[in-house]
């Protein structure tokens, strides 16, 4: 259905100019972020963990020839001039650190609440429902929201929620109140609201910070930055 869609209903880019692919900067940050991942995997793998620091500094050498590259070619998959752009810059350190926190949450919870809590799979399979339904429900309307007043104010309060639902989890933890459907159910819905408040601002933020032909490496750099959040958090 999606397919038809696009080929029936969208209608075709234009392109603005015509450019060739940078399939070397491809190739370097395939390889940097691949030895990156390789190493932070296998930091707590067993019998992996020797490989792990020469794969992390491989990474970030290759990493420093994959940003010097794309500053001498002359059409760079990465414009690095898009991070001079402060709505630009912001927004990525935002979605950082954002997914950082929710990525090392959403992998370490079920763990904590199958193994330490007793719960079913079944069971904790439901801490998920909120954050899907609700960020499904309210992305168009805050987006319509934001389109008015601006990303600034629902990214900011977004992440202040998201921020208190953590620490209402975290605060529960600690005082071994064990409440799945009172406490830990309860806090997930309000990350989930305070994830649907973010998640479409954020996006507009991005794109919105760039002009018309940067939107799609734009995209593409704000969509790596959160899994590498991620997967740095866990």
């Amino acid at each position: 259905v999606s397919i038809y869609l696009l080929l029936a209903k969208i209608p075709a880019d234009q392109p603005i100019e015509k450019r060739s692919l940078d399939l070397g900067g491809a190739a370097l940050a395939t390889l940097a972020f691949g030895a990156l991942a390789y190493g932070l995997t296998a930091m707590n793998a067993e019998g992996g963990g020797i490989m792990a620091g020469p794969a992390i500094v491989a990474g970030v050498v290759l990493l420093f020839i994959f940003i010097l590259y794309e500053r001498w070619h002359r059409e760079p998959m990465i414009d690095l001039g898009l991070f001079r752009i402060v709505a630009f810059a912001g927004a990525n350190l935002a979605t950082f650190f954002l997914y950082f926190a929710l990525s090392a949450n959403l992998f370490y919870l079920p763990m904590v609440l199958i193994a330490g809590w007793g719960l079913s799979s079944a069971e904790v399979g439901f801490i998920f429902l909120p954050l899907s339904a609700l960020i499904a429900l309210l992305s168009g309307p805050v987006g319509q929201w934001s389109d008015k007043i601006g990303p600034r104010l629902p990214i900011a309060a977004g992440s202040l929620v998201v921020a208190i639902a953590f620490a209402g989890m975290a605060l529960l933890a600690h005082a071994g109140i064990h409440n799945f459907w009172t406490g830990t159910f309860p806090l997930m819905a309000v990350m989930g609201l305070g994830m649907a408040l973010v998640v479409s601002p954020l996006s507009t933020a991005i794109m919105t910070s760039v002009e018309d032909k940067d939107t799609g490496a734009a995209s593409g750099i704000n969509n790596a930055v959160s899994r590498i959040g991620g997967l740095i958090a866990v």
